[in-house]
């Protein structure tokens, strides 16, 4: 027979609200160091001898698309990067999709086919080959490598 037990208010919590994964927790972490800065602030970040640069210079980036703000890294030796926070950087993102819709919406979706094009009356279809029968042998064929024949002196 199982063990059958009441759950307690503290692991109902737990069950209804579940804790936010490693990648969600580090996203908050940078996030959170980012609102300390405003537009034209620089700054360091000393990084930990396990930390890549390229994976902190990444993160920091992120986080400030997630800000609406902009990240300068400035070239930097050993263990530290150096940025300056700027202004967002103006995209055409906006204006490139209202142009794929207005291109998708001018094209009726009854001609758009999927697929090979249909050959046009200019090309030329080349003409079948027909296959002639060879004359069968009446010997069965030899199998195997040929022989090798000598050479006459």
């Amino acid at each position: 027979m199982p063990i059958v037990r009441k759950l307690t208010m503290d692991e109902v919590k737990a069950l209804d609200n579940p804790t936010k994964g490693l990648r969600k927790l580090i996203e908050v972490e940078y996030d959170l160091i980012l609102s300390e800065y405003a537009t034209g602030d620089y700054g360091v970040a000393e990084l930990d001898p396990e930390e890549k640069r390229l994976t902190v210079r990444n993160r920091l980036k992120a986080a400030a698309n997630r800000r609406n703000v902009g990240l300068e890294f400035r070239r930097t030796k050993g263990s530290h990067l150096r940025f300056r926070v700027v202004p967002a950087p103006v995209t055409d993102a906006p204006v490139a999709q209202s142009v794929v819709k207005a291109k998708v919406e001018a094209t009726p979706a009854s001609t758009a086919k999927s697929g090979r094009k249909p050959k046009s009356a200019s090309e030329t279809t080349p003409t079948p080959v027909v296959a002639v029968a060879a004359p069968e042998s009446t010997a069965p064929k030899k199998k195997g490598r040929p022989k090798k024949t000598a050479v006459a002196e």
